[in-house]
């Protein structure tokens, strides 16, 4: 928004961006995901080390997607009605024009309405087949809309000028609704709620002639007049002309495929316009891309399955160490043994390769276990990859080395190298086994751990801690570990100097470490039980240690700790943690929302937000039941990629879905600025710095290839490139790179 009175601008969605044709804005960051490590962390990981702005999109006309976005006669023929099922909407074409409401179960969600009127009033030739109404305001001039997963496209067809040639088409539309309207840009409205969450955005105006040439567009607001207006500038340009914008809500529901899965989105990964969402009760993971916004199925590969038949849990945790990678764990893996027999619940790891048996085809690079020779006649450790991280070449995942419950059991972590063996043959580093140091009540030590370049913290919520050997043990005050690279010897994972870490203010039953997160010089601990009054019991916490405090190289903690602004007894802030560059995304599982005891809820800070090192509210940053709607409950870890906060939700109708918010502002430093980019392929990229300029262009987002020449750019002027219509229904997609 141009005057945002935040850092960090939100928009919420249940699963995927919003329209059609957005320009996507790409930055480099140093931190995309627990997943990757020591390369670049970019928005797209499809964008090299030199590319630092990137817009995609599919270029295939919006279509009506089948009966179930069909439109429904109403009213004698006078009305047309249908569900937006993607966006959640209630769509209503009538006499008067267009309304649109929210639908699904909204019982716990704000109501909002929007209606647009006829650019003329008086009766029109109503029509509808399948997902599309249109409106004939006389023999010269078609209304239509178009109900599909893209959101609802409004636009218009006019055979003839109904106004002179020699000055601006201008074209200007009622607005009747209960959201506050807002210019986001000169392309972009925003409709957003008496909260300040931005609710709806009617955008991505455009136009073209008899030719199919682009026509310049500005779509506007105003504020006095509650109107939107179209400005096409049509003058010298051949009728008919075809003008088109997109209404969507930033609210879309991303259920599963397979009904009966309340597993869906209990591991998420997201890297650029692809994300892995794994469902261990089906023993699947599905895959999606984002074409024009939405988050689609992918269409050549539409799952992965376990290549073992003797597992039942596949998708326990999904990771993508970039693009092209994903890693997938098992917990319930039965090994088969020397002898003949099996190795009950081992657990394996499975790495899959994007072109492995062909172009997309997403086949496995290796499966594998683990060996410890550390273990007592020859016993196997259990249930590997309960949890895994991993920094790009390096993977950590726990496991139980004896057998019992994994929750009450000692748990070790096992360290993988990408290349340890051969190419991506992923082998384990031997004799390496992170584990407790053996203190009273560590059976969580390892229930959660982050890894970032060659540092490894593992938190043990529910150790005991006693200062010295005279002093009282403070049972369930919880701890955190320190582990380096090269610690010990060459390749050893050892403990750091003073890498036992305590709160300073810990207290019985506080859990410091119930949860852990690294990004950069950061480390955020989750305390979900710490006490923040006599009436604020087991309310939550997060602290932070810095690198660098207290000593070069010493991880010390920063002042203060992080609450939720409306604390209350058992909300549990802090039982999981990501901490992505400067935002840090928390859970409080028991936070009571709407009346409903434990809904749970995420809440985001930003750094530096009301002073240095301090992690302050973003403004509309919690997500729960009162503004996500069709979910009763956010209960799953959290994900951070840049551009998206994931979560899974439990909604009402009984199935897991997943809920995304997208993210823009400070996730990483300023791009090399905006694309946009319209169907006949004219590509136009606006500089914010001088610069040389190369457009290039990919069907598959793995090959790339120059696209017309380079180009010298001002600042703030604009750049563009003719890359001609793309042949119908297929997919191109963008990108500037400045070498």
């Amino acid at each position: 928004m141009t005057s945002r009175s935040r850092l960090l601008a939100i928009t919420l969605c249940l699963g995927a961006s919003l329209a059609a044709f957005i320009p996507v804005k790409q930055r480099l960051h140093s931190h995309p995901q627990r997943s990757s490590g020591d390369s670049p962390r970019v928005h797209d990981s499809t964008i090299p080390h030199q590319t630092k702005a990137r817009g995609e999109g599919i270029l295939t006309e919006s279509q009506p997607d089948g009966p179930a976005y069909g439109f429904r006669e109403e009213q004698g023929g006078q009305a047309f009605a249908a569900e937006n099922f993607a966006y959640q909407m209630d769509v209503k074409c009538h006499q008067d024009g267009i309304t649109i409401t929210p639908s699904g179960d909204h019982a716990l969600a704000p109501a909002w309405s929007f209606s647009l009127a006829k650019p003329q009033a008086g009766q029109s030739m109503l029509t509808a087949e399948n997902g599309r109404v249109a409106y004939q305001h006389g023999p010269h001039q078609e209304e239509w809309f178009v109900n599909s997963t893209k959101g609802v496209e409004h636009g218009m067809t006019l055979a003839t000028a109904i106004s002179s040639q020699d000055e601006p088409l201008i074209i200007e539309f009622a607005v009747d609704s209960s959201l506050k309207g807002e210019q986001a840009g000169s392309n972009h409205l925003v409709f957003s709620n008496d909260a300040g969450v931005p609710t709806l955005r009617y955008e991505q105006l455009f136009a073209f002639d008899a030719k199919g040439r682009d026509i310049p567009t500005a779509l506007a607001w105003n504020e006095d007049r509650s109107t939107i207006s179209w400005r096409v500038d049509h003058q010298g340009f051949e009728y008919p002309i075809t003008i088109d914008p997109i209404i969507a809500t930033f609210s879309q529901t991303l259920l599963p495929p397979t009904l009966s899965n309340g597993s869906f989105g209990d591991s998420i990964a997201i890297v650029g316009n692809f994300m892995a969402v794994g469902s261990p009760s089906l023993s699947r993971v599905y895959l999606y891309e984002k074409n024009a916004g939405t988050w689609e199925i992918f269409s050549r590969k539409n799952f992965l399955v376990s290549t073992a038949s003797n597992g039942g849990a596949f998708g326990t945790k999904v990771l993508m160490p970039d693009l092209n990678t994903i890693i997938v764990s098992d917990i319930t893996y039965d090994a088969p043994t020397s002898s003949g027999g099996t190795n009950d619940n081992q657990g394996a790891i499975f790495v899959f390769g994007r072109n492995v048996g062909g172009d997309n085809s997403w086949g496995l690079i290796k499966q594998f276990t683990i060996t410890d020779p550390l273990l007592p006649n020859g016993k196997l450790a259990d249930r590997l990859g309960t949890v895994m991280v991993c920094n790009g070449t390096t993977l950590a995942a726990n496991a139980i080395p004896d057998a019992g419950s994994y929750d009450t059991a000692m748990k070790s972590i096992y360290l993988f190298e990408k290349d340890r063996g051969g190419i991506d043959n992923w082998g384990q580093v031997p004799n390496v086994r992170v584990e407790s140091l053996g203190f009273a009540s560590g059976f969580t030590y390892g229930h959660t751990f982050d890894l970032e370049g060659d540092l490894l913290v593992v938190g043990s919520s529910a150790e005991n801690y006693q200062a010295s050997s005279s002093s009282p043990i403070v049972q369930f005050q919880g701890a955190i570990y320190l582990y380096g690279r090269n610690q010990g010897g060459t390749n050893q994972w050892g403990l750091l100097p003073n890498g036992r870490r305590y709160a300073a203010d810990g207290l019985f039953g506080d859990l410091f470490g119930r949860s852990v997160s690294i990004s950069g010089d950061i480390i955020a601990v989750g305390a979900d039980s710490v006490d923040l009054s006599a009436s604020q019991a087991d309310a939550g916490a997060v602290y932070r240690l810095s690198r660098n405090q207290g000593g070069t190289g010493a991880w010390g903690f920063l002042p203060g700790r992080i609450t939720a602004a409306d604390a209350a007894a058992g909300d549990g802030f802090g039982a999981f943690v990501e901490l992505l560059g400067d935002v840090l995304a928390v859970r409080a599982s028991g936070d009571d929302v709407a009346g409903t005891n434990n809904a749970g809820s995420v809440y985001l800070f930003e750094r530096n937000l009301g002073g240095p090192n301090n992690f302050g509210a973003v403004s509309g940053g919690k997500f729960s039941i009162d503004n996500v709607s069709n979910i009763v409950k956010v209960n799953s870890p959290v994900f951070l990629s840049p551009g998206h906060l994931a979560f899974s939700t439990n909604p009402s109708t009984g199935n897991s879905s997943l809920s995304i918010v997208n993210l823009s502002g400070t996730l990483a430093p300023a791009t090399l600025g905006p694309i946009t980019f319209s169907p006949q392929g004219v590509v136009s990229f606006t500089p914010v710095a001088a610069g040389n300029y190369q457009l290039r262009t990919s069907t598959n987002l793995s090959t790339w290839s120059n696209q017309g020449a380079a180009q010298v750019g001002a600042a703030n002027a604009s750049l563009t490139w003719n890359a001609g219509a793309p042949t119908p229904g297929t997919k191109r997609f963008y990108r500037v790179e400045s070498p």
